[in-house]
C-alpha cells in the first residue's frame, strides 16, 4: 500500500467520475468515502444527470468545500451511457474509474489499485474484492476471486468465458466496470460500448480480450444491492429489453458484434467469440429459469 505521501506531483493523477442521479439518500456517504482516500493526487468529477431530488445541492456543497471536486449538471437527462462518457471527456488523469452514487470505497482502494497497475504495466484494469450490502448497510454477501477464478492467473480465453458466464469458477466479473483503468485504454475501448441490457457484463467481457486484469484480494469496494430493480434513467434501453425473454437473447448478437468490430482485440482472440456467445446464452437461461421459479413460488404462496 502507498503511504506517507506528501508531494502530489510524484504520483499519477487519478480521475474519479461520479455519475449522479437522484441519489440524495446515499451520495453523501459515497462522496465522503472518496474524499477519504489515502492517495493524494486525484480529482473527483461529479456529473448530475438532471436529478429531481436534492442531489445537485448536496454535490454543490461538497464542491464548494473541497478543491479536488468539480461539479457539472446536465440540463436534461442524457441517460447512463452519455453521462458516463461525459465524465471521461472531462477527466485528465493517467488512471480513471467510475464510482456509483450509492457505492463506497475503503480509504486504500485508489492507492492499492494504482500500485497494482504501476507494478503490472501489461494490465489495463485493477479491482479489489467486493462486499455486498443492503440499503441499511447490513452485510449481504461478497465477491472474491480465488483459485481458478483469480484473474491474475487466467489467460484471456479462460477469463473471457468465466466473465461471459460459462465454466467452473464463473464469477460476477461485471463489478470490474467499477475498477481502476488506464484512462487512454478505456477511452479507446468505450468506442465499442453498447448501451444495452447487461452492458457492464458485455463490456467487461470485451475487455478480457483486450487487456490483462489484476485483482487485489482485500475488501476495498462496497456495493449496494437494492431489493427491487430501479429505473435510474428514463431512456434506459435495458428496461425495455428485459421485458421479454426473447429480447434478452438479442444481447448475444450484440456481444459478437462488439468483439468483431473492436480493433483493440487481436484477430486470434476474436475467434473466441463463439464461446463468449455460449457463455452469455447460458447466463441468460439461468436467469430466466430463476425468474420462472420465483414467479411460480409467488403464485403458489399468494
Amino acid at each position: 500500500m502507498i503511504t506517507g505521501m506528501k508531494d502530489r506531483t510524484n504520483y499519477p493523477l487519478v480521475s474519479i467520475g461520479l455519475p449522479a442521479y437522484n441519489g440524495e439518500k446515499t451520495i453523501r456517504l459515497s462522496i465522503e468515502s472518496l474524499l477519504a482516500q489515502d492517495y493524494p493526487n486525484f480529482e473527483l468529477i461529479i456529473c448530475d444527470d438532471a436529478s429531481t431530488d436534492q442531489t445537485p445541492e448536496i454535490c454543490k456543497d461538497y464542491a464548494g468545500q473541497d478543491q479536488r471536486i468539480r461539479f457539472y449538471r446536465n440540463e436534461k437527462n442524457l441517460g447512463m451511457y452519455a453521462n458516463w462518457m461525459r465524465l471521461m471527456d472531462l477527466s485528465g488523469g493517467k488512471y480513471f474509474m467510475w464510482s456509483a452514487n450509492d457505492d463506497l470505497r475503503k480509504p486504500a482502494f485508489v492507492s492499492s489499485m494504482v500500485e497494482e497497475l504501476e507494478r503490472y504495466p501489461q494490465a489495463g484494469v485493477a479491482m479489489s474484492a467486493t462486499e455486498l450490502v443492503l440499503e441499511d448497510q447490513t452485510h449481504f454477501g461478497e465477491v472474491r476471486y480465488h483459485g481458478i477464478a483469480d484473474p491474475n492467473n487466467l489467460s484471456h480465453f479462460k477469463l473471457m468465458i468465466r466473465s461471459a458466464g460459462l465454466g467452473r469458477g464463473r464469477k460476477k466479473y461485471a463489478v470490474y466496470i467499477y475498477g481502476l483503468y488506464r484512462r487512454e485504454l478505456l477511452l479507446s475501448a468505450m468506442q465499442y460500448f453498447e448501451d444495452t441490457l447487461f452492458s457492464d457484463r458485455l463490456f467487461v467481457t470485451l475487455m478480457t480480450l483486450i487487456t490483462r486484469f489484476r485483482y487485489v484480494d482485500e475488501t476495498l469496494y462496497v456495493k449496494m444491492r437494492h431489493p427491487k430493480y430501479k429505473i435510474r434513467y428514463p431512456h434506459e434501453k435495458a428496461d425495455k429489453m428485459s421485458s421479454s425473454y426473447l429480447k434478452r437473447f438479442s444481447i448475444v448478437g450484440i456481444m459478437m458484434k462488439m468483439i468483431w468490430s473492436c480493433d483493440l482485440v487481436p484477430f486470434h482472440r476474436k475467434l473466441y467469440s463463439p464461446f463468449a456467445a455460449v457463455g452469455l446464452a447460458s447466463f441468460l437461461t439461468r436467469g430466466i429459469v430463476r425468474e420462472i421459479r420465483y414467479k411460480k413460488q409467488f403464485t403458489e404462496n399468494y
